[in-house]
């Protein structure tokens, strides 16, 4: 879908603005001699064609009750204004125009994108289980790890725990520990621990 998003508005995109710059070239060629008060009416003119292209776009990119991508809704915002630059050539820049027009689908669907962001936190955060990680400080491990976080600059003290047995834990959660990714020193300490 998304692949195939892009491409429709790649063609969408081409043709309408290749047709309004081609339109514009008639427009000069026929009124060029005859007094400036005709550019108005093909500004005018413009600027509905321009509400017309951007209520197609936005059907596709911005679907009410739908939720598309930030990256992939950038995209296509992104070859919308890489076409409307071929009507600077004929000494109209629409690109403000175009700018005000996508805003407010822009808007929503970084608020949708939001929502569904932190909706899909709060319910990873319910099933998340958490684990007590065990160093001992007789075999070496705490400090081992100390010197670990040290290096990366990663204070841990917070989350520690020392008991009179000797013995340190650190209360992270599973998804913290695999957050330091596993070609990381850390998370191979951490996750031997948790073993």
């Amino acid at each position: 879908m998304e692949g195939t998003m892009t491409l429709y508005i790649t063609k969408l995109s081409q043709t309408f603005f290749t047709t309004v710059a081609a339109v514009g070239t008639e427009f000069k060629a026929v009124f060029n001699n005859t007094e400036t008060g005709c550019l108005p009416s093909y500004v005018a003119w413009v600027e509905s064609e321009l509400e017309w292209f951007v209520g197609m776009f936005s059907r596709q990119v911005f679907p009410q009750g739908s939720v598309v991508g930030h990256g992939v809704a950038g995209e296509c915002v992104a070859i919308a204004l890489k076409h409307a630059e071929q009507l600077s050539g004929n000494g109209l820049d629409i690109r403000f125009l175009l700018h005000r027009l996508l805003q407010p689908g822009i808007a929503e669907t970084l608020k949708r994108n939001h929502i569904q962001i932190m909706e899909a936190s709060q319910l990873r955060a319910k099933e998340e289980y958490w684990k007590k990680v065990q160093y001992s400080r007789q075999s070496g491990e705490a400090k081992q790890l100390d010197d670990l976080l040290k290096t990366y600059n990663v204070d841990l003290s917070k989350y520690c725990v020392t008991t009179g047995d000797d013995k340190i834990y650190i209360t992270l959660s599973h998804s913290v520990i695999a957050s330091y990714g596993p070609s990381t020193p850390i998370y191979r300490t951490l996750k031997r621990c948790t073993m």
